[in-house]
Formats: C-alpha cells, sequence, structure tokens
C-alpha cells in the first residue's frame, strides 16, 4: 500500500503556492516532497520540519536565518535553494529536484565499489563542501543519504545549513542531532565541530564506497559513539585484500580522532584525493571490490561505463562532444552616412512615412529675419503628435510660426491621434533657416 496516501500533506498546496504530489523521504529531522510550484510551473523538492522541531521558536529563527544564507550558496555540487516559508505548524525549504538516487541506493544495490566510482564521486561531494567551508557554513550531517546522483550522473549535497541552524544538540530532547555512525569524535565528546567535522565524515563515507561496510558497528548507537571515541577507522585494506595503500592513507588522515591531524577543511582534502589519484594505475582504480554486486549489464559494456557508479548517455556520433556553442552573428556593416562624413540618424519605428509632404512648424527668427542660401536643413519627414496653429503671437519671445507652401498634402495612413508632421524644406519654407542656429520649438 503507498503510505503516502496517509500523509496529511500529500494532495494539499501548501503556502498558496506548492502542490505537494508524493512523499520522497523521512528523516529524523523533516519530510521530503516531490511537489510542484504552481506560481513557476516547475518540479521541486520540497522539505518540510517535523511539527515537534517546528515547535521552538528559537530553532525555527535560526533555521530561518541560516536557510537565507545557504541560499547565496551557488555551486554546481550543491543542491539549490529556492525558497523559505511556512504555514501554520509546517516550516518548509523548497528546493532544487534532483531525478536519481541517493549514494544511499547505490551502496544498497551494489556494496562496494570501485576506486574510481568512488573517487568520482568523492571529488565533486569535496567540492561542494569545499564551497560552503569557504563561505563559513559547515555540513555536520554528512552521509550518503545527503550526496544525490542524478540520472544524468551528476553528484550533488543536500541538506546545507539545516544542522548547522539548530546547532549539535537540540534544546527539547538533548540528543546529538546526526547519524552516529559519521560523527566525529569532537562532536560527541562536546557537541560543536567545524569544518574538520565534516572531513571526518567524508573520510567514513570513502571508506563506506570502498568497503560496503561502515567502519565501526555495535548493537546499540551508544556502542557505535564509543567505538568513534576509542578506536581509530581501520584501513580499508583490511576488508579489501589488495587495494591500493594510497587509499588506506586518504582514509586515515580524513578520520584521524585528533581534529589537528586531519585536513583543515574539504578544499585540502580534495588535494589530497587528486594526489591519491594520480598515483593510482587503471588497473588498480578499476580494481573489483569482493563486496561488490554489479548488474549483469553493466558487466558487458566497456570501460567507460564499467568506471561510472549511473550509466550516462553517450554521444550518438563518433565526432567530439560539442561542449560550448554560440550563436554566430554577422559583423555589423558601417552605418550610412551624409555627404561629408556625418551619420545618418537611426531608422525610427513605426508606419513609414510619404517623402513629400510639409507642413507647418514653430521656428526661431534669425536676428536679419533673412536667410542664407544653401544653410536650409533637409525635409525630414516624421510622426507628430497634432499641432493647431496658434490664434496669435508666440509661444516664447523669439520664436515665429512659420507656414509651409505644401500644407495641403497629407499622408495616407497615420497612427491614431498622430498627423504627419515633415520638418520644412528648403524650397517650401517661407523664413529660410540656417541649421547651425535653429532648433525646434517646445510643444
Amino acid at each position: 500500500m503507498d503510505t503516502t496516501l496517509q500523509d496529511p500533506l500529500v494532495g494539499q498546496v501548501l503556502d498558496g503556492r506548492y502542490r505537494v504530489d508524493a512523499r520522497i523521504a523521512v528523516g529524523g529531522m523533516a519530510t521530503v516532497y516531490r511537489a510542484v510550484d504552481t506560481r513557476l510551473d516547475r518540479l521541486i523538492a520540497l522539505k518540510v520540519m517535523h511539527p515537534a522541531l517546528a515547535a521552538d521558536a528559537s530553532f525555527v529563527e535560526r533555521f530561518i536565518r541560516e536557510a537565507k544564507s545557504v541560499a547565496r550558496l551557488s555551486h554546481p555540487n550543491v543542491v539549490g535553494v529556492y525558497d523559505q516559508g511556512a504555514q501554520g505548524a509546517y516550516v518548509y525549504l523548497a528546493m532544487e529536484y534532483v531525478a536519481g538516487c541517493t549514494l544511499r541506493d547505490v551502496l544498497r544495490e551494489r556494496g562496494a565499489l570501485r576506486p574510481r566510482a568512488a573517487l568520482d564521486i568523492l571529488e565533486p561531494v569535496l567540492a561542494a563542501l569545499g564551497a560552503a567551508h569557504r563561505a563559513g557554513f559547515v555540513h555536520r550531517d554528512m552521509k550518503p543519504e545527503n550526496v544525490l546522483i542524478g540520472d544524468d550522473g551528476r553528484v550533488k549535497v543536500a541538506d546545507f545549513g539545516l544542522v548547522r541552524a539548530v546547532g549539535s544538540v537540540t534544546s527539547s530532547t538533548g540528543s546529538l542531532l546526526g547519524t552516529v555512525s559519521y560523527l566525529a569524535p569532537e562532536q560527541i565528546q562536546s557537541g560543536t565541530a567545524d569544518t574538520r567535522a565534516d572531513v571526518y565524515a567524508c573520510g567514513v563515507v570513502l571508506y563506506e564506497m570502498l568497503t560496503g561496510a561502515k567502519p565501526h558497528s555495535g548493537d546499540t548507537p551508544a556502542q557505535v559513539l564509543y567505538r568513534h571515541l576509542g578506536e581509530d577507522v581501520p584501513p580499508p585494506s583490511a576488508a579489501v585484500p589488495g587495494l591500493a595503500p594510497e587509499l588506506d592513507g586518504l582514509v586515515a588522515e580524513a578520520t584521524a580522532r585528533d581534529p589537528e591531524s586531519r585536513p583543515g577543511d574539504a578544499v585540502a582534502l580534495l588535494g589530497r584525493t587528486r594526489e591519491a589519484r594520480a598515483a593510482l594505475d587503471d588497473d588498480q582504480l578499476d580494481a573489483e571490490p569482493p563486496q561488490a554486486r554489479v548488474p549483469a549489464a553493466e558487466t558487458a559494456a566497456g570501460s567507460e561505463d564499467r568506471t561510472s557508479v549511473i550509466a550516462r548517455p553517450l554521444p550518438a556520433s563518433g565526432g567530439a562532444v560539442d561542449r560550448t556553442s554560440r550563436l554566430e552573428m554577422p559583423p555589423p556593416g558601417p552605418a550610412p552616412s551624409r555627404p561629408g562624413g556625418r551619420r545618418l540618424p537611426a531608422p525610427r519605428r513605426g508606419p513609414s512615412p510619404p517623402s513629400s509632404p510639409c507642413c507647418c512648424s514653430w521656428v526661431r527668427a534669425r536676428a536679419s529675419g533673412t536667410s542664407t542660401p544653401g544653410s536650409s536643413p533637409v525635409c525630414r519627414p516624421s510622426w507628430a503628435r497634432p499641432r493647431p496653429r496658434p490664434s496669435s503671437g508666440s509661444p516664447r519671445p523669439g520664436w515665429t510660426w512659420r507656414p509651409c507652401g505644401r500644407a495641403s498634402a497629407t499622408p495616407t495612413t497615420a497612427a491614431p491621434s498622430w498627423t504627419w508632421t515633415p520638418t520644412p524644406g528648403s524650397a517650401s519654407a517661407a523664413t529660410a533657416r540656417s541649421s547651425s542656429s535653429s532648433r525646434a520649438a517646445p510643444r
């Protein structure tokens, strides 16, 4: 039976905008739904906090503050945050929807992964965490459930800011937030953590990808916590014989119990990961762990598919992949110019005017009352608003009304409430004026 039918939010429209279609996952602090943003008509992931946590006002305040900060974190390997809000007891976060699965689903299906596939997943995870660390954020709940692998092979990290917002301890229960198998010793001892706690969790995730099992186990969470405090993470080669020693060293460095012995943040660990990869050959990278469960369809594929956790579509043609393209526009030609080197003005928008008719207009009178031969401006017709002839007087001192000898000519078409108003030509003007000393009168 579909349990989503029993969820009270499924089928509802949250905050008048987000229509909840189905429940995706349930965690210790929130439930994730697949929803549709009815305003923008796009698919999103809606993370709704449990009402018990949403009842804590200080929790909600810190969550909103951190959500706003994380929304400014833009990275291709970080799940984007679109919106945050609340409706009654529901405090939610609208996020990017990634169609695919989690790293936990991959490990459950395939067991241990080849070193190449494990490093292919670890590197974008560290890139995302590194961007967050440099921006002042600590994830504090790094685990396979928060690593999303899209159907196109992209790797993204989810749940940024949620654990940072509430701190390491809830005010209601006093219990640690996070999954015990990935908590750093300092988180267990003092309840505080910095970027090196995320480094420790990534080391545990790498161990689990290489071996198919967690480094410490126990019948109760308390036993697991105790082993994290008192025991080092064993080398992966103890469970996978023949594993490269560089991978053992990488896990040991990331999971050191003393925070000072670990890389300072995810950026430093990413550098160490790339150094370890460069030291491995193809046989070491593609070594099959005994705990791996490889689907039959993948064993018959080529080398590209053998080292891919999620099969990615390849180009149909054998040519190079078109990585970047742009629309090529023809170069603009030289602008037309008048005789004498002066550029013509840009063409006017609207209907094309007739070329011959003229009309009356206001012009500034020359002091001498005469015109200079050959100095009259070229007649340039244009559309203008109706301008009635004045009954008497002048709109301002120094301006006179100049009638046109061809005022009877009118255009065949015109835009509504507009009339055809060409500027005076040299032959039809009653009073010529020099182009260097004239300008149109204010209307």
